[in-house]
């Protein structure tokens, strides 16, 4: 047990979960980062830097500030701003042009790696809003043009309600599942930079143990609730326009069905006619 303890309180995970953060804000796997900095480290020097058993040196900390923007000083020791700016931007550029607002989004992602991941959730649920939108738009303006007799416009008008009930479903899923996701990181955040240290053996270690593989037990289920969200929305997307059943030949209306009832079953991907 004192053994695992001491694997699992790596000397320099704080360090090492800043690198994480780093890596995904800018969007680099191993090979693009040891690329970026032209080869003055070693893919495999980093699994030791990524798993915090060692700590990365000032002048390779200096060089990803000077690439990336990642200050030395956050990312060695935690103090914050995080970012210095963009490297190599031009005096009078763009962010003169930008508004009070852009200003102030561009200040809140510079604060810390935190706050940039953060805006990229937001800014994946958006988009994903913006295109369930666009869909019931399309929809809305289909029922707009359908003619009949009242008794096909009310089953039209069902359908596209129906329609918009399941996305917004979905959607809602998709955010809470998020949100539980980013209560986990946190949690195991809370773990690795706060709760690494302490008595090892005691009682209280291994209950400190125990929540910490709860906790990472419980992340890779949010992980995988995630994933079928997304897989939930993009079938919803690819479904037919429900309308189209009503003027539809009865194998087209068969085919629409079933891949409306598809995308109503968790693990399946409904593929649009």
């Amino acid at each position: 047990m004192a053994r695992n303890e001491a694997h699992a309180a790596a000397p320099h995970a704080a360090v090492a979960a800043r690198f994480r953060h780093f890596l995904e804000a800018c969007a680099l796997d191993r090979a693009q980062f040891v690329a970026g900095v032209d080869g003055a480290i070693e893919a495999r020097t980093l699994y030791p830097i990524l798993n915090g058993t060692r700590r990365p040196s000032r002048a390779l900390a200096v060089l990803i500030e000077r690439t990336w923007g990642l200050r030395a000083d956050y990312l060695l020791d935690g103090i914050e701003p995080a970012w210095s700016g963009r490297p190599g931007a031009p005096d009078g550029g763009p962010a003169d042009s930008l508004t009070d607002f852009e200003r102030e989004l561009l200040a809140f992602a510079r604060r810390s790696l935190d706050n940039v991941h953060s805006m990229q959730l937001d800014l994946e649920r958006g988009l994903q809003w913006e295109r369930l939108f666009g869909r019931t738009e399309r929809l809305l303006e289909t029922l707009e043009g359908t003619k009949g007799d009242d008794q096909l416009r009310a089953a039209a008008v069902a359908m596209v309600f129906d329609d918009c009930l399941r996305a917004a479903a979905a959607f809602e899923r998709f955010t809470v599942a998020i949100q539980r996701r980013r209560a986990l990181q946190l949690t195991l955040a809370y773990f690795d930079w706060h709760l690494g240290g302490g008595v090892r053996g005691s009682g209280v270690g291994k209950r400190r143990s125990a929540a910490r593989r709860r906790a990472r037990a419980a992340l890779g289920a949010s992980e995988a609730e995630v994933s079928s969200c997304r897989e939930r929305l993009e079938a919803i997307l690819a479904l037919p326009n429900p309308v189209t059943l009503l003027s539809a030949s009865p194998s087209d209306a068969d085919e629409t069905l079933a891949a409306i009832v598809e995308s109503a079953i968790p693990g399946t991907v409904a593929v649009g006619a």
